[in-house]
């Protein structure tokens, strides 16, 4: 069995787990971006955590 855990840390300035939470929040909420579908693995699994403004975050099936 596999386990893992996170630590937020006291200091909200420094914590990445706030951070990353952030970004999300930005990259879905605010930039308006759809939210992966996680019912099936084939459909997240390409998906780029950490984007550049003209990177796409979802590879382009044509461009394969």
């Amino acid at each position: 069995m596999l386990y893992a855990t996170t630590y937020r840390h006291k200091d909200s300035r420094r914590c990445t787990v706030g951070a990353f939470s952030f970004y999300m929040l930005e990259r879905f909420m605010i930039n308006k971006e759809s939210p992966p579908d996680f019912s099936d693995v084939d459909k997240w699994k390409d998906i780029k955590v950490l984007v550049g403004s003209d990177v796409p975050s979802v590879p382009d099936p044509d461009l394969s």
